[in-house]
């Protein structure tokens, strides 16, 4: 996942894990300060707007099957 800046510059890089598919999906909170990145390693990471670093961690075991525009955030 690349973040760019609205002028175009590369803020961050986030690759979830060396090896495999990669990212699944991604959302961002309606509040703007987090971005939900769901992999095909089954882990879902929780993205703080100004650090980029990981927030949380959530591992999910079994595919989740769900409507086109589940809600991550409330």
């Amino acid at each position: 996942v690349l973040i760019y800046s609205p002028d175009g510059r590369c803020l961050f890089k986030f690759q979830p894990y060396e090896s495999g598919l990669g990212v699944k999906s991604i959302v961002w909170s309606p509040c703007g300060q987090f971005l939900a990145v769901g992999s095909y390693d089954q882990m879902l990471r929780v993205l703080n707007h100004l650090t980029w670093k990981n927030f949380a961690e959530f591992i999910h075991l079994s595919t989740v099957r769900g409507p086109c525009a589940a809600t991550v955030f409330k």
